[in-house]
């Protein structure tokens, strides 16, 4: 990444993102799904059923599977300081939180496909950073007081379909935690969403976490797993991210708010 693209601190710049300026070559995850077609993860049983691709996770057969695929046909996901991405082969040792596995195999090592960064929140406190504190305010809903969060990002769209499409807002982290932590403590055992309850068995429990402060700030390798694990239940319902404020918003807009 470029100098213009992150701060002192190392944390991306929020106007690099929006503007674009962050993407130097790596592919975003809806590039990465059209060019290498990564394949559903049918050995896991809880894998939602509208779900065209998943992680694999290197535990009982998953694992030898992974160990079974040809290395070109491999991604790990890796989780950074800065940024969550994958790469090509199996890398990363104890920063892998699994891996993807496509039809398509890659030819080049260098090829990143960028997935989330972590931002500075508009809360963040310079001298408690530099002092080791966490740097924002106790109180900030966006950042639990870390001063800083994750975003997942995409490539920005052309003007003309950004004006068709709507200025559209992304749901703030602390609410995905909550609506995944209602819909685990009211749903886990309702048939429509049992599957993914099972699949999530990391995410919402760490969301739960979250929402009820039992976690006060954003460790890296959790944020991950809830992002995705909010991405997968929009998947499930068909939705795309407006910005809910909890679960009700996202029952009502799926169309199942009389479950």
């Amino acid at each position: 990444m470029g100098a213009m693209t992150q701060n002192e601190n190392g944390h991306f710049i929020a106007e690099a993102v929006d503007s674009g300026a962050i993407w130097q070559g790596e592919l975003d995850r809806g590039e990465f799904i059209q060019k290498y077609k990564p394949i559903r993860n049918e050995l896991d049983p809880n894998t939602t059923s509208d779900s065209t691709h998943g992680m694999f996770r290197e535990i009982g057969q998953e694992h030898e599977l992974i160990k079974a695929t040809n290395h070109h046909h491999l991604w790990s996901y890796l989780d950074g300081e800065f940024s969550t991405f994958l790469s090509p082969g199996l890398v990363g040792g104890s920063d892998r939180l699994g891996c993807y596995i496509t039809e398509v195999p890659w030819t080049n090592e260098k090829e990143t496909v960028l997935l989330s960064v972590k931002l500075e929140c508009v809360c963040f406190n310079q001298e408690l950073f530099d002092d080791g504190d966490d740097a924002g305010d106790p109180d900030c809903e966006r950042c639990l007081g870390s001063g800083t969060l994750w975003t997942e990002v995409s490539k920005p769209v052309s003007p003309e379909i950004a004006n068709v499409a709507g200025a559209a807002t992304t749901t703030l982290f602390l609410a995905k935690a909550q609506i995944l932590a209602d819909l685990w403590m009211e749903y886990r055992d309702h048939e429509s969403f049992k599957s993914f309850v099972n699949y999530n068995d990391l995410g919402l429990p760490l969301a739960y976490c979250y929402a009820n402060s039992i976690v006060t700030e954003q460790r890296n390798g959790a944020i991950p797993l809830i992002e995705e694990a909010f991405r997968l239940l929009l998947e499930l319902l068909g939705l795309q991210d407006v910005g809910y404020q909890n679960l009700d918003e996202v029952l009502e807009a799926s169309g199942q708010s009389d479950i």
